[in-house]
């Protein structure tokens, strides 16, 4: 037969358009991508003549489409094909959640569904309407066989071009069957591969031809392809960020750079560590597994995996505090809110404010982040007493209402001091700010009592001054000055020692002062250390009993003058009475905390159990709590203008927040110690440890060690009793588990 011309010209499309028309066609030549290529091949069908109708013809031509892999002709060997259930260990071909997927059949279940093995490595249940076609290949469980048959034809659906048919179709809108789509793209054999190469080329590479359903395909517009060609260009490009993002997955020495991803890969990487983080909780849990399954081999603990991946990539430390992550902490500040700390000037602030004449102020500083920082003054008067003043800072003259500063608190709402990080309430630049330094003149909220020759208190007032302080003493300075009896200071320290006890005394606290020391554990230059503190020296009993003296002071005052504030209280636990029975101080003490309710926060004064008080208006930490900083701009703004700055309705929602999420900062900060101690007793194996039995249960005892802040279970070889004390040697810490086992000696 002679070849026609390479060029598809106007008769051959006129011939094709009317081939209901005539009895017999011999086929007219295409070309290929418009390429001279050396194969020519004939795309038409010889049909018999006969005087049936279109519809019928086509019908016919369905019918006589012969073919290996034929859909409609199932009887032909080791072909695909429609109609009938699939074998075992067949490969098959089906739609699930709108998307095309090659699978391995396992076996047909009951209710006409079948389950499957997907070349992602799920195990699905499909209903027996969603398969597409059945290839007729066999393969076994072996995952590697079905991948690798999906790649190839993948592979042969991405070099498939339908564009020189579709410029014969394009001008009608008629439905093409597939059938008749694959007879016009290949003359020899079609086989399983290629025809489920067709179905995979017109789902997601095709620009020219629309699938309605599973048979039949209707050729797109001009103006369609130009809009589906920018689709499926936008389509190859994700793929391609994402297997480079996969490759970056992959390499074990390409540590994180911003600079270098995609907004898309970026939106990867944080489904990626949201799922570490969350686990099937998080929001896109489906999207980072699949990420993950992609690169991970021989694991199915994918969450373990994100987390030694965003290790690896040095996104987290290897020690990274998750709890902290999940709880959604604010870590950084927003520039705006280091811009506003870095611009502060305290000559501005410091104008029109009185200076307390007579006054020496001086500072007791105590270990910790979190220790409060107060100043203290006393003037002599001959004939009255004394004149006492505790000195607040005052952080409400540098940080304005609703400021970025402002805004930043709320966020944070308190400091978080753990024993490896910081995070305070304000940027680092402003803290300076915020602590009477030896020589410099800070703003502050200064609360005077008038005292007796007994030191009892007869007036009060609370006025916004400029102090300058002389002195910081530290709690070994301060017992250091209390015995020598030169010093300046000594007369001072001993009056306010004189007061604190006074005032301890008056107390009737629910949980009284233990006379027992407290570890506490901090990271100093990558070192772990444990200090212990004791709540009973001068230095502690002077802060603790004047800060409490200051915010009942507060709170009566607010009271009085009907100005709305955040108060604090708290209930008596259920068996208290029984509770203060106990005669073990250590167990007393534990049992005391462990059952006593949180703290309070209201708009009415009440009384405060813990503490003996009422009227508890919590003022003495501003720049470490918000609701201390709302009370101090409360109070600083009646005394100037009379009037309140806040209503008890815009109190309201940091009273609820202080309720709720005060305690969840204390269970961070206890947990993050708990993960501390264990990372200490990990360095020291086989340590012989001295512990008291805090409560006995069936499955074991709880102790609290007695050199260490931890409270762990332990199973001794014989029934132990409460306030007992226990030697135990250390036989293990899992730090990913958070556990450590002891074995108990004696």
């Amino acid at each position: 037969m002679k070849i026609l011309n390479r060029e598809i010209t106007v008769s051959n499309r006129f011939i094709y358009y009317y081939a209901n028309f005539v009895d017999r066609i011999y086929g007219f030549v295409l070309r290929r991508d418009g390429a001279n290529l050396p194969e020519e091949h004939y795309v038409g069908r010889l049909q018999k003549a006969g005087q049936i109708s279109a519809s019928k013809r086509t019908l016919s031509l369905h019918q006589k489409f012969h073919q290996q892999g034929d859909p409609l002709h199932p009887h032909l060997p080791q072909q695909g094909r429609h109609g009938t259930d699939p074998d075992p260990e067949e490969i098959v071909l089906f739609r699930y959640r709108k998307r095309l997927m090659l699978g391995l059949c396992i076996h047909n279940k009951r209710g006409r569904r079948i389950a499957v093995r997907t070349e992602d490595r799920r195990s699905l249940t499909i209903r027996r309407n969603t398969l597409i076609y059945l290839t007729g290949t066999r393969a076994t469980e072996n995952p590697e066989i079905l991948s690798a048959y999906a790649k190839s034809i993948r592979a042969l659906a991405r070099n498939i071009n339908l564009k020189e048919i579709w410029n014969l179709f394009q001008d009608h809108s008629e439905p093409i069957s597939i059938q008749d789509l694959a007879g016009l793209y290949w003359t020899n054999l079609i086989d399983a591969s290629r025809w489920v190469a067709l179905y995979f080329h017109l789902e997601s590479t095709c620009p020219y031809f629309n699938s309605p359903d599973a048979h039949t395909c209707v050729p797109l517009s001009p103006e369609d392809v130009k809009t589906r060609r920018t689709w499926l260009e936008s389509r190859r490009l994700i793929g391609e960020e994402r297997q480079e993002f996969l490759h970056w997955l992959e390499e074990e020495n390409d540590p994180f750079d911003p600079e270098s991803f995609t907004r898309r890969q970026q939106a990867w990487l944080e489904h990626i560590r949201q799922y570490a983080l969350w686990g099937s909780e998080s929001e896109q849990s489906s999207k980072a597994r699949d990420l993950l399954a992609s690169v991970a081999t021989g694991t199915g603990n994918y969450r373990q995996y994100a987390i030694d991946l965003l290790v690896q990539k040095k996104i987290w430390s290897p020690d990274e505090n998750l709890d902290l992550l999940r709880s959604g902490f604010p870590i950084k500040f927003s520039d705006t809110a280091q811009k506003q700390a870095q611009a502060i000037h305290l000559e501005q602030r410091l104008k029109g404010r009185k200076t307390l004449r007579g006054h020496s102020p001086f500072t007791i500083h105590l270990p910790g982040p979190d220790a409060p920082e107060l100043a203290f003054s006393l003037k002599r008067k001959w004939w009255t007493g004394h004149e006492l003043a505790l000195h607040i800072p005052d952080v409400s003259a540098l940080v304005p209402k609703d400021s970025p500063l402002d805004q930043a608190a709320s966020d944070r709402l308190a400091s978080l001091h753990l024993p490896d990080q910081n995070l305070p309430l304000f940027p680092s630049s402003f803290e300076p700010l915020c602590r009477f330094e030896p020589g410099e003149t800070r703003p502050a909220l200064s609360l005077i009592w008038k005292l007796d020759h007994n030191l009892q208190i007869k007036q009060f007032r609370m006025v916004p001054t400029a102090i300058t302080c002389q002195t910081r003493l530290t709690e070994t300075a301060v017992q250091q000055t209390l015995q020598d009896k030169k010093h300046d200071l000594t007369k001072p320290l001993e009056l306010l020692s004189q007061l604190a006890t006074h005032l301890q005394a008056n107390r009737k606290p629910a949980i009284p002062i233990f006379n027992l020391p407290e570890n506490r554990i901090t990271i100093e230059n990558n070192q772990i250390l444990i200090r212990q503190e004791n709540p009973s020296s001068p230095a502690q009993r002077i802060l603790r009993e004047l800060a409490i003296l200051a915010c009942t002071s507060a709170g009566r005052w607010c009271t009085s003058q009907s100005l709305p504030t955040i108060y604090e209280t708290r209930d008596l636990a259920p068996t208290h009475d029984q509770l203060v029975q106990i005669p073990n101080p250590i167990v007393r003490r534990h049992e005391l905390h462990r059952q006593t309710p949180p703290s309070s926060f209201r708009a009415e004064p009440g009384f405060h159990h813990s503490l003996g008080v009422i009227s508890f208006c919590p003022l003495t930490a501003p720049a470490n709590r918000y609701a201390d900083l709302l009370n101090q701009r409360q109070i600083l703004h009646h005394i100037r203008t009379g009037k309140p700055l806040y209503q008890t309705s815009g109190l309201n929602p940091i009273r609820f927040r202080a309720q709720e999420e005060y305690p969840q900062l204390d269970g961070l900060r206890r947990r993050r110690e708990y993960h501390t101690v264990l990372k200490h007793l990990s360095e020291m194996p086989d340590r012989v440890l001295s512990a008291t039995v805090l409560h006995v249960r069936r499955d074991g005892a709880i102790v609290e060690l007695k050199d260490l802040p931890l409270k762990t279970i332990v199973h001794p070889p014989t029934i132990a009793t409460e306030g007992g004390e226990l030697r135990l040697r250390l036989a293990g810490v899992d730090l990913k588990r958070g556990t450590a086992r002891f074995l108990v000696l004696n």
